[in-house]
Parts: C-alpha cells; structure tokens; sequence
C-alpha cells in the first residue's frame, strides 16, 4: 500500500509499505482511508514506535470500514469513520474502536479530517480549561485561523460573548473583520511598528513597547469596561515586534506577547494557550497571582495518553462533528493534493514550517 512517511534525513517521502496484520483482531477495525490531514504534523503529535525509518505520519484520516473484529459496537462495515492514529496517512490503516468517530454522512471527508485536531483543542480550551458559562467574555487572538473560528463559534453557541482581536497595521485584518462571521465582534488594535525605536537605546525599545501596550490595552478594555476579560485563548498568533539594530538581550515578541494577553484578563482570569512555551517574568506572575489569575495549555496529545482520556475524546469528538452537520460550527475546506503532491508540499521549506491551521493541507488517498 502508498504511504506518506518520513525518512532518517526528516524528508516527506511515497514509499510502499506492507499492512502488517490485514485481519483486525477483537475491538480494531480495518478502514480504507479517504483524506488523511497532515499539516503541520511532521513532528508526530501522538505517542508510538518512531525508531522505524520511514515512519509513517500521524495525522487525523476519514476513510471507509473495510472489515471490524470482534466485539466491536461503534461501527459497521461500509460506514465512514473519523479516526486519529500514529499511522494515519496509509491507504489502509488499523484502528482501535477507541481511536474512532462515525462521520455523518453530509459532512465531507477531507474537511472534517482538516477541522478534527483545531477543534479538539478549542473545545478543551472553553469547555475543559476555562470552563465558560453564559455571559462570559472572552478574548480570542488570531481570527483567520481555524481554531480562532472555531473559539467564536462555540463560545457564542454556548452563550458566551467572544470578541476577536485584530491588528489594523496587517492587510490581513481587513479581510479577517470582513469575513469573521456575527458569531464574535472584532476589535482592532495598532501595530507594533506604529511605536517601533530605529534607536540603539534599550530604554527607547522598552518606551515603545510600553506605549504600543498602553494603547493596545486601552482598546482591549473598552470592550469590558475596564474590567479585563474573563478568559483569553492564545491561538498562538505570530507576533513579530521590531527590535533595534545592535540591542542585546530584549525580550522576545513571544514574551511581549504573553505579557499583554496576561493584563487583558480580568479578576479570576483564565488564559489558555496552545503555544508549547510560556516565559513570564516574575513581575508578571506576581501579577496574575494577586487577581487570582491562571494560565492554561492545550494539547490534543494529553487526549491520547491513556484509555480513559481517549473515550472521553471520542464524546468530544462525536460533539463536534454533530455540531458540524448541525453548522453550529463551519469549517473552512482544506487545501487537497495528492499522495505525491502532497510529499512535495510537506518537503517545501515554506510549507513545512508554516503551522497555521488556515492553511490546512489534506492527502485526498481516495
């Protein structure tokens, strides 16, 4: 069977492989995979033997049940399933029962493979995390992405007021306040560059980063007269902020970054962030502590980790896809190629380091 896999040197290859075990046993099933999603996941997100070169990518697939084992309840043969796997992107694919989803039958294969991993991780941000309750504000950072789509989605289903942020000095905004659905309002807040130092001064860079924070807050609040929001999920929207030529030792944009998000929140606070890193320094975390704020992370491995966790995934996962079909949610449709385009894509510098969930990229296998 056709793979796309990663070999000793970290390049996307085709290669063809051998189904181990063709039978499923008790509880597996066999699935003859449709569209495997695999942006953005060459590091391999989920836990399994990676010592075998080429390892086939992980990833989140939609395919057909070509035969079940014993005992197993959640599907039939000839059904189209949702599942995710160490071993995702293969024409054929053993699953367990615990790894899998029924796809309803509306829903298209490749967009519900694309919208699967980004969906997870925002409902465990509001539901999970930040625990959200009707009337609750929240902030929501990166509009264009999928993730910040889907937060004011849910968010405002669930009867929360999401509120986008934006940046007016990127052309992007224009198009993010445009096609940012009713689901959310969009506020704008200046661009780091408004304030950037052409200056050598430390001091000067730190003037500008306080006066582009000042401001940015100034907008932000507005929203909450004040009182700061009730939770924040960080999409983890890249923020470049200029730095002056020959000055050692600033902190980095990512840090500038957190520290704003931080004082956006109210008393009681939750921030939630599905960056891997957080670097606060201990003014900051004196900060939150006294407004008995805290900081959150989220991950869709932590789901994989034990039996337990992965039923649990499987409600969420059967939640969101009804909320699918049902268009409470709406995904935007991925990019597809081919195995082989596919492998060409991943390979390309540009594509390979580009994680934004945005620009999604599906393996159409069938």
């Amino acid at each position: 069977m056709r793979t796309l896999a990663s070999d000793a040197s970290g390049a996307i290859v085709l290669c063809e492989k051998t189904l181990e075990c063709s039978r499923p046993g008790p509880q597996q099933v066999l699935v003859k995979v449709s569209a495997c999603h695999i942006a953005g996941l060459t590091d391999n997100d989920f836990d399994g033997d990676h010592e075998t070169s080429p390892k086939i990518l992980t990833g989140q697939a939609v395919g057909k049940v070509s035969a079940v084992g014993d005992a197993v309840s959640r599907c039939a043969v000839g059904d189209f399933v949702l599942f995710f796997h160490d071993e995702a992107c293969a024409e054929q694919v053993l699953v367990e029962e615990s790894q899998i989803a029924r796809k309803p039958h509306a829903l298209d294969a490749a967009l519900v493979a694309a919208a699967l991993k980004p969906a997870v991780e925002v409902y465990t941000a509001l539901y999970y995390k930040m625990r959200i309750e009707a009337d609750d504000t929240v902030l929501i950072t990166d509009p264009l992405s999928a993730r910040g789509r889907f937060a004011a989605q849910l968010a405002a289903h669930h009867g929360a007021v999401p509120v986008m942020l934006a940046f007016t000095a990127q052309a992007d905004e224009e198009a993010a306040i445009n096609n940012t659905d009713s689901h959310a309002q969009t506020i704008e807040i200046p661009g780091f560059d408004a304030y950037g130092s052409s200056s050598t001064d430390m001091n000067a860079s730190g003037l500008a980063w306080r006066e582009w924070q000042t401001a940015a807050l100034e907008c932000v609040r507005e929203c909450t007269s004040g009182l700061g929001f009730d939770h924040v999920l960080d999409c983890g929207l890249p923020i470049e902020l200029s730095k002056p030529a020959g000055v050692q030792n600033l902190p980095d944009s990512r840090s500038h970054w957190l520290t704003f998000l931080c004082r956006a929140l109210g008393m009681h606070g939750t921030l939630v962030t599905c960056e891997a890193k957080v670097d606060l320094d201990v003014e900051e975390n004196m900060n939150l502590a006294a407004r008995g704020a805290s900081i959150g992370f989220v991950s869709f491995r932590a789901w994989t980790a034990s039996p337990a966790r992965r039923n649990r995934l499987l409600h969420i996962m059967d939640d969101i896809l009804l909320k699918l079909d049902q268009a409470i949610i709406v995904a935007d449709h991925p990019r597809e190629e081919s195995l082989a385009n596919a492998a060409r894509a991943l390979n390309d510098p540009d594509a390979k380091n580009n994680n934004n969930d945005s620009r999604a990229l599906v393996a159409r296998i069938r």
